[in-house]
């Protein structure tokens, strides 16, 4: 379990837009953060789980994202994953 895909990564100059892809082994809520290289939490959101596999649309619109790594981090009571996110701003 836990995220399997993040589409589109790199994410282009102009896209606000992440589909997240992860996998659940129960139906639960799980929450979605994304962190920068320093820790900090630039996003955060709590979804409903469904066993199997989930599309997460993610939109990072009024987020100020520069160029670099992101971390895309998923959490349940029972899981925790985490996966990287290339950012290209040019």
């Amino acid at each position: 379990s836990g995220i399997t895909a993040i589409y589109p990564n790199p994410l282009p100059n102009g896209v606000t837009q992440l589909k997240v892809s992860c996998t659940s082994l129960i139906a639960t809520l799980g929450t979605l953060s994304m962190k920068n290289n320093l820790g900090q939490v630039l996003f955060k959101k709590e979804y409903n789980l469904l066993k199997g596999t989930n599309e997460l649309n993610v939109s990072l619109e009024g987020i100020d994202l520069s160029t670099g790594v992101y971390y895309l981090l998923v959490e349940t009571e029972r899981m925790q994953d985490v996966k990287r996110l290339m950012v290209e701003r040019k």
